[in-house]
């Protein structure tokens, strides 16, 4: 398949790809046009054939021929694979007609084992009393395909050996557990069940809760041959419709707060199954709309997967909102207690994840101690201008020593702006903050490391561009050194070939990925062999200077440590 999407980038032309669907006129090395993922006045738009990549400079959308195909169209990538294809006029490698009727045997399987399910709830008096406590109506329950799995470790087997399917294939989909000579065993067993659903309503895998306390409170099938809960969403085949209509999805943290939801009108709510959420699933939502709202539960363990969601969601280009819910409530309590309205209220409000990572500090300490000034300055070096601005105003008054306001507010930016300067240190929970890697005191990207760098996009140039990147030390600036860093890790001992819209696309984090790609795009500099040969020169004496100062600063090196410089310069000069 590598080599297809290979053949299809060197087939098809981005710029008229995205020229069906949208008007673009040619600006020096770019294409711009009217974004079409929002209202978009003034050409914010660019396209650029020769990184093979697409940008809004105001909404944020980005991504390639393959990410444009999947939004556009909102389809899976195997679709935009196929699109794309025939596009190029590629017949794609044939999927083995054996894997075709594995899937055919895969989903008998799964819809055996739900009709299995769904017969067995209304006979069983324990589980309807608990559905109908909960405030599950049996239209409801019709309607979300819920069942019940008796306590009875062959039921299931039984029910689908004589269906007609092995149950070694019903292992690999979690429904079963054993083997031949041991026997099977039901999976699920006094739960009720969750059938779920991927976007286009296939049913892949099942949810189990327990009607009673115990652990483990929910049981989720693992990953199978047709199921990856890093994909899937629960209740999105039901709410797409309306996500897309809205432009806005809400995000909640188990079964019965989508169903909860879906019930109180919020039919736009979704939810991540047994894991938190992944970049697929920010990923798939970005597919569907512009606006998240996060509804998790008002404690610790909901506030903290609140966090860690809006990070990978603003990650993915979705503007997100965090509802507080009250406290003690999550949706499925709160339709119960207070009604469909008090649910739809509490998904209409919500803070930008800046103040809400703001308010948990708030909760977790007292304006008197360090800790919460640290985490707090912490949030705001990476918070927008604006919020920062506006948060230190706010913030300014509790700081303590100093009862001023101007001065305050000046030393609390004091404090933001020296951050990025320093190491990265264990943050609350063990996590590592986010703070920059300054290298000898640099943040802006010098000539020299910019001119190499462009120079690998080229490549009649890439050849002693290469042999810079191949030493990621010799860029002294944090922006230069993490992409250094990145297409070493990526090509290893040889350089890449072709155009970098041929191979610019297996670059990882994607965020870097993309500032190399607007480099390349947006450069005008003009630079041939004598500026690459004249760029690395000077980085290498660079270099040299720093290590030479950095170790008559720390103390008097003796001639071990003398030794050890004249080594390493030998061996820059030597690169050469």
């Amino acid at each position: 398949m590598a080599d297809e999407r290979e053949l299809i980038r060197a087939r098809v032309s981005l710029v008229e790809l995205v020229g069906d669907e949208v008007r673009l006129q040619k600006r020096g090395k770019n294409w711009t046009g009217l974004c079409p993922f929002h209202d978009d006045k003034n050409p914010s738009f660019t396209v650029n054939d020769q990184t093979g990549s697409y940008r809004c400079w105001s909404c944020g959308a980005k991504g390639d021929m393959f990410t444009w195909v999947m939004e556009t169209q909102r389809v899976t990538f195997r679709e935009a694979l196929e699109f794309l294809a025939k596009r190029a006029g590629i017949e794609l490698t044939a999927r083995p007609a054996q894997d075709s009727n594995k899937r055919g045997t895969y989903e008998g399987a799964m819809n055996a084992a739900q009709e299995f399910f769904a017969s067995q709830l209304f006979k069983t008096s324990a589980a309807t009393a608990y559905c109908f406590g909960r405030g599950l109506t049996e239209e409801v329950l019709k309607q979300w395909e819920i069942g019940f799995a008796p306590d009875v470790e062959e039921g299931l087997p039984t029910h689908l050996k004589k269906s007609g399917f092995s149950l070694a294939d019903c292992k690999e989909l979690f429904l079963v557990d054993g083997d031949q000579d041991r026997g099977y065993a039901s999976k699920f067993r006094a739960r009720l069940m969750f059938p779920i659903r991927d976007e286009r309503g296939a049913l892949v895998a099942f949810g189990g809760r327990l009607l009673s306390n115990g652990i483990p409170k929910y049981i989720n099938s693992s990953d199978t041959p047709i199921y990856s809960k890093r994909r899937v969403l629960y209740g999105m085949h039901r709410a797409k419709d309306t996500i897309s209509k809205k432009n806005r999805a809400v995000l909640v943290e188990g079964y019965l707060d989508v169903i909860a939801c879906h019930a109180a009108g919020v039919t736009e709510a979704v939810a991540s199954l047994g894991t938190s959420l992944s970049e697929d699933h920010a990923k798939m939502l970005a597919r569907w709309c512009k606006q998240v709202t996060i509804l998790y539960d008002n404690d610790a363990a909901g506030q903290k997967a609140a966090e860690r969601a809006s990070a990978m969601l603003e990650e993915a280009g979705l503007v997100v909102t965090v509802a507080l819910m009250p406290p003690g409530e999550d949706p499925d309590t709160l339709l119960r207690t207070s009604g469909a309205g008090a649910v739809a209220r509490a998904a209409e409000g919500g803070l930008t994840p800046v103040d809400f990572r703001i308010l948990r500090l708030q909760g977790i300490y007292q304006p008197t101690q360090p800790e919460y000034w640290q985490e707090v300055v912490a949030v705001l070096a990476t918070a927008s201008a604006l919020d920062r601005e506006r948060l230190v105003q706010e913030l300014a008054p509790t700081y303590p020593g100093l009862r001023d306001p101007i001065a305050a507010r000046q030393a609390l930016k004091n404090q933001i702006r020296d951050y990025g300067r320093q190491p990265a240190q264990p943050r609350q929970g063990g996590a590592t903050g986010p703070r920059r890697r300054e290298r000898f005191g640099r943040s802006e990207m010098t000539g020299p490391e910019r001119a190499l760098l462009l120079a690998l996009g080229d490549p009649e140039l890439r050849a002693p561009a290469w042999a810079a990147v191949r030493q990621p030390e010799l860029f002294g600036t944090t922006l230069a050194y993490d992409i250094a860093t990145m297409l070493r890790d990526r090509f290893e001992d040889d350089p890449p070939a072709g155009a970098f819209a041929l191979w610019g696309h297996d670059l990882t984090p994607e965020a870097l990925r993309f500032t190399y790609a607007e480099m390349l795009a947006g450069h005008a500099e003009r630079l041939d062999a004598e500026v690459v040969r004249d760029s690395l020169e000077r980085l290498r004496q660079k270099l040299s200077q720093n290590l030479l100062r950095a170790s008559w600063q720390q103390s008097t090196p003796d001639d071990t440590a003398l030794s050890q410089i004249n080594e390493k310069l030998r061996e820059l000069k030597g690169s050469g």
